[in-house]
């Protein structure tokens, strides 16, 4: 959605439009943009949005359970500390996506700009063990890099999550 409403000009966020949608987080994330005009790098985009995310997760959570794409698990750690977990209901959209992804790294499928976005994020993340099996992720590890290295979005991404895991 985000995609067709900025655009990059000298490896700087530009808004095109400050239309709303009917996602809640995607309108918080057009009012950042329409509070600040000033052309912004993608990595200081990244860090509003994160920060932004970070203290609305529990409430997209309940939305997500509301909305039955999630559901809400309580569970216990040693049983003293209490925490929930919020797996999906239907693992259908999800296997949907690893298999995207498995298709445009291992099988050349093209790939879209969110579709690198989404790489940008698993190789940022480590989640390359958790989508490949172990016989692929050598060669998933270096597909995933070549594909991001010269993406702006998934460099600023990638440099967001190293200063966080840093800290």
């Amino acid at each position: 959605y985000l995609s067709k409403q900025i655009e990059f000009v000298d490896k700087k966020v530009k808004v095109i439009s400050f239309q709303k949608s009917e996602s809640e987080l995607s309108n918080e994330v057009i009012d950042l943009f329409r509070s600040n005009h000033d052309l912004k790098s993608a990595k200081h985009w990244i860090s509003a949005i994160y920060a932004k995310v970070k203290k609305t997760q529990q409430r997209l959570a309940s939305q997500l359970v509301q909305k039955n794409v999630l559901t809400k698990e309580e569970k216990s750690f040693l049983w003293v500390l209490k925490y929930n977990r919020y797996p999906t209901k239907d693992a259908q959209p999800e296997n949907n996506v690893r298999s995207r992804i498995r298709d445009i790294v291992l099988r050349g499928a093209e790939p879209t700009e969110e579709d690198i976005a989404l790489l940008s994020l698993v190789q940022a993340c480590a989640l390359i063990d958790e989508v490949f099996e172990k016989a692929d992720r050598k060669t998933a590890k270096k597909r995933i890099s070549d594909l991001c290295k010269d993406n702006k979005v998934g460099a600023a991404v990638n440099q967001i999550v190293e200063e966080i895991v840093a800290a």
